[in-house]
């Protein structure tokens, strides 16, 4: 597989990185996934895997847009930074454009807690949009968020996931 296209937007100090994409085959559906955020240390390891979970489905490209769009080399840095999200119409319009640009999306941003507050608030915000039937997910935690790609086991199919 070559990878033939791959981007993303980027704040312009690159603080935040918005959404993301690879294109390998023009000729197949493209597939959208909402993380955590784009960890540094992690972010090459997280791209991989969204890769790996949608050739194994078929898919020929992947775009990927966060909760909260700050790069930085630890995810508990989220829950004390000041703008953890940046600037949220850019952080909402990058999802938004998954909705657009794919054929499904996946939310897979886990449990940590320190989410709670801004899936709460983009799920409310999906509602308003007109996407609370057109999400997915790999499984859910009990507490009902959507399991991060590190926790899925197996290449099941994505769920619908009426928020």
């Amino acid at each position: 597989m070559t990878i033939q296209d791959a981007g993303a937007h980027t704040s312009p100090d690159s603080r935040y990185c918005y959404r993301q994409w690879r294109r390998w085959d023009e000729s197949l559906p493209r597939i959208g996934f909402i993380l955590l955020g784009p960890t540094m240390a992690a972010q090459c390891d997280m791209l991989a895997r969204c890769i790996t979970r949608a050739v194994a489905l078929d898919f020929g490209a992947v775009e990927v847009a966060y909760l909260f769009p700050l790069r930085t080399l630890d995810p508990s840095h989220l829950g004390v930074s000041p703008e953890p999200v940046g600037d949220v119409d850019k952080a909402n319009a990058a999802i938004l454009d998954l909705f657009d640009r794919t054929s499904t999306v996946v939310a897979a941003w886990g449990n940590d807690p320190v989410a709670e507050d801004r899936a709460d608030e983009l799920k409310r915000f999906l509602r308003w949009a007109g996407y609370a039937n057109q999400l997915y997910h790999f499984g859910n935690h009990k507490d009902g968020n959507p399991k991060d790609l590190v926790q899925i086991r197996g290449r099941g199919q994505p769920k619908r996931w009426a928020i």
